[in-house]
């Protein structure tokens, strides 16, 4: 017996595993199937933290978050609706996603509340704060996204601690790069000997 078929108006799947598990590649190629199909798609990629970290370690956890709608979107979305981990480290350095879901009698599907699951008052920045604002609320606060709302507290973006650390390196290279400091690397251009 087969279940019976829901249109849905959007979906939000997040991909996760080790590098090389095929996250990206699969998230890559879901979001091109998506929008060929005529869906608005927005996406996330999430690199991990280390390059080359141990297999199944939390800090060599890779994900990609598509969102997909039959309706204009604007974001890739907060919260999944699918996670698809493709081992337990996935499963682990995801958990927040599950945090709200476990230890909680569900239900039936059709029963549950957006509501009831969000974050109360949750942090929230304005476009013209600093950036050292959002990264305070982000070690502070264990969050990995911020959203950014207007002067009406109407929601316009979000950030991430993946936006900020691609604008720390793109902009602050030398400082943010593993190198040796600039004394040292000026003095090992100079040759040595006679």
């Amino acid at each position: 017996m087969s279940k019976p078929r829901q249109t849905i108006e959007d979906a939000i799947v997040l991909f996760a595993g080790d590098s090389g598990d095929g996250s990206q590649t699969i998230g890559a190629q879901m979001t091109q199937t998506s929008a060929m199909a005529g869906n608005d798609v927005s996406t996330h990629p999430d690199f991990p933290a280390e390059i080359r970290a141990p297999a199944g370690s939390l800090a060599g956890v890779s994900g990609f978050q598509l969102h997909f709608s039959s309706r204009d979107i604007y974001t890739p979305g907060d919260k999944c609706d699918v996670l698809v981990a493709m081992n337990p480290a996935a499963l682990t350095e995801k958990r927040d996603i599950l945090l709200n879901f476990l230890n909680t009698d569900l239900g039936s599907w059709d029963d549950l509340i957006v509501d009831d699951h969000m974050k109360e008052n949750p942090k929230t920045l304005q476009s013209d704060d600093l950036l050292d604002t959002a990264i305070f609320f982000m070690a502070n606060g264990g969050y990995r996204h911020i959203p950014i709302v207007d002067d009406r507290y109407q929601p316009i973006g979000m950030v991430s601690v993946l936006d900020i650390m691609t604008y720390l390196v793109e902009h602050f290279p030398q400082e943010i790069l593993t190198l040796p400091p600039r004394p040292i690397r000026d003095a090992m251009k100079a040759r040595e000997g006679a």
